[in-house]
């Protein structure tokens, strides 16, 4: 099969965590064209690893800067990905992986059902279909494998996770849909504190060491407008939430805070009204950050 390359999109020079983003757009275009050899370079998931579609997953480099290439066999999850992409890059968020660029092309699966061994050059032709997602990358790992939590670090994790749930729903029309330890990446800021805006509210928090929690992996999502019948409901947000505090308690040893996610995860997620679910979410943060005071005394 003559091998195909087509550009989705290439977001706007807006925000995020790489600097000159509009840079590394210009670079993943030129990627693309038929006389470009472009290869990832070491394996973070590979074809027989994915949970759903398939697809292989990979740090490759783009203006000498290590970034994440994702080959997913072209689908409704690799849609989901492109549309993903193309709202963040209009739109930036701070909990959200930074979008490059994304584009489609022909490659062969059987190539990368493993990790690779040496670098393998992509897009070179095949009988499948692939979505290409060029995304940061973030070198902290993630969840799952951070091993210096403190009662601090897991709130300030908690918290802004719960406020990113609220302002992702009310001014993206998104629900992520995909919550666990492995998909929640740990960056850096310089940011001590970040300041939520949802629901005509503000809800302040402290990047605790300066960790702030970035989301990735985006098949599983849902973005008002996706479709002619994607719509969303608040019980989709109190949903949301209780998952993410019942995720968050695998992270934490301190039995009061266990107490408290224990009182509020299943009460949350029964919710059917916007005012029910902020009334709860204020009181969770209240009641969290007086057991955080109380340690600190």
């Amino acid at each position: 099969m003559q091998m195909t390359r087509r550009m989705v999109y290439m977001p706007p020079k807006r925000g995020g965590r790489l600097d000159n983003i509009l840079t590394f757009c210009d670079a993943c275009v030129q990627k693309q064209q038929p006389n470009s050899t472009w290869t990832i370079d070491t394996t973070l998931q590979s074809g027989d690893e994915a949970a759903d579609e398939f697809s292989h997953v990979g740090v490759a480099l783009l203006n000498g800067t290590n970034i994440v290439v994702k080959l997913m066999i072209y689908g409704l999850g690799s849609r989901k990905e492109q549309s993903v992409q193309h709202l963040f890059a209009k739109k930036p968020h701070v909990n959200i992986v930074q979008p490059i660029c994304s584009y489609v092309c022909d490659d062969s699966p059987i190539k990368w059902q493993s990790h690779v061994q040496v670098p393998q050059a992509f897009c070179t032709g095949g009988p499948s279909r692939f979505a290409v997602i060029v995304q940061e990358f973030i070198p902290g790992g993630s969840v799952r494998h951070f091993d210096k939590w403190t009662d601090a670090i897991w709130v300030s994790i908690t918290l802004q996770l719960t406020f990113a749930c609220l302002e992702l729903y009310e001014s993206y029309g998104f629900i992520y849909d995909d919550w666990h330890s492995g998909n929640i990446l740990l960056d850096t800021t310089t940011d001590s504190e970040y300041v939520y805006r949802a629901f005509n509210k503000k809800w302040k928090v402290s990047c605790v060491d300066n960790i702030m929690p970035v989301l990735t992996d985006f098949a599983r999502c849902s973005i008002i407008g996706m479709t002619k019948s994607q719509h969303l409901e608040p019980c989709d947000l109190a949903s949301e939430i209780s998952i993410v505090w019942d995720m968050m308690r695998n992270s934490t040893q301190n039995i009061r805070y266990l107490e408290i996610i224990n009182d509020y995860v299943d009460s949350i997620g029964s919710l059917e009204r916007i005012c029910d679910i902020i009334r709860t979410v204020k009181a969770f943060h209240k009641d969290v950050h007086s057991q955080n005071k109380l340690k600190k005394k």
